[in-house]
């Protein structure tokens, strides 16, 4: 999967891809601005608050202040909630962590902890999934088998039958992703991958990334059946090479 993923983005986005070390670098120091923002805040902080803390136009200051604010609510580290009415509506923020000011901002407690449903059962996927395991920061996640078990779910709210047609992964808070979604968010947790989880994970490239998704999946029993032949001829050439002579 993340070589089909790699292969769109390199005719669609490559100077994304070049880029994305920068752009990983600015999205954290942007993240350590709204958390200390909020610190400073006290109670409560609001989305035009935390903006003043960006040196930025207002419309440039309110769009990050809102893209930051919505990521830090998706991984528990804010609670959100509307107050006023009519004209005055708008939403506050409490944050849910401690956040010296002096220093770097914490993480939640888990934000990064997630859940991985794979398909043990398909070679392409269980080698993938194995280079996911050996990785940095793979210690934090817990990995879940599909093909495994009995039973018609392995979860309330994923079947079973789903959990083989689909990778899926579940984060820290219960939220249940599928599909290019589900990479972007176990790429995100681990460090060397974070790079490619950041540019999935953008608006602008997800979706063409779920269409890669879809794509590949119709192709993927086909190039199971592949990889596990070569997978036989490998291991046979191995045993009984060119080399052994007979007699």
């Amino acid at each position: 999967m993340w070589i089909l993923i790699i292969t769109i983005l390199v005719v669609t986005g490559g100077v994304a891809i070049l880029d994305a070390p920068a752009r990983a670098r600015r999205h954290a120091t942007e993240r350590a601005l709204v958390l200390r923002a909020l610190a400073r805040a006290g109670t409560y902080g609001t989305e035009a608050g935390v903006a003043r803390a960006f040196d930025a136009t207002p419309r440039a200051s309110a769009r990050i202040a809102r893209g930051q604010l919505t990521a830090l609510e998706e991984d528990g580290a804010v609670l959100a909630s509307w107050s006023g009415t009519g004209a005055n509506r708008s939403r506050r923020y409490r944050l849910l962590v401690d956040v010296p000011l002096d220093d770097a901002p914490c993480e939640p407690d888990g934000a990064r902890r997630l859940t991985v449903y794979h398909d043990g059962g398909c070679p392409l996927c269980a080698t993938e999934i194995a280079l996911y395991k050996r990785a940095r920061g793979a210690g934090a996640l817990t990995f879940v088998d599909a093909a495994e078990g009995a039973g018609d779910s392995l979860a309330a709210d994923l079947p079973r039958e789903a959990a083989l047609a689909r990778f899926h992964v579940r984060d820290a808070s219960g939220h249940l992703v599928s599909g290019a979604a589900a990479f972007a968010l176990l790429w995100l947790s681990l460090p060397r991958w974070r790079w490619l989880g950041r540019i999935v994970g953008a608006p602008s490239v997800l979706p063409l990334a779920e269409r890669a998704y879809q794509a590949f999946l119709p192709l993927r029993p086909h190039l199971a059946r592949l990889h596990r032949r070569l997978q036989g001829r490998a291991e046979a050439l191995r045993s009984n090479g060119p080399w052994r002579r007979s007699g």
